[in-house]
């Protein structure tokens, strides 16, 4: 992996939660630290985990997704 960011890789996994753990490392960041910011995660999310709380904004998964300004389209294939 270069050093810049928002490039193609070969792989790309984030980690969005693991369970209520806070990590913050320079190398990983736990929760995944723009998953609020995502319709495209957050929409999945929701489907599965609604009322999974948020460790860092104690907020529910679907109460983000109601207050994310994500104008992306999001559907499913």
């Amino acid at each position: 992996r270069t050093a810049e960011k928002w490039v193609e890789r070969t792989i790309d996994i984030d980690l969005l939660f693991y369970n209520q753990l806070i990590i913050d490392k320079s190398n990983l960041k736990v929760p995944h630290p723009y998953l609020h910011e995502r319709k495209f995660v957050l929409i999945p999310l929701n489907e599965v985990a609604p009322k999974f709380l948020h460790p860092k904004f104690n907020t529910t998964t679907e109460e983000l997704l109601k207050k994310c300004t994500d104008v992306l389209d999001v559907q499913k294939v």
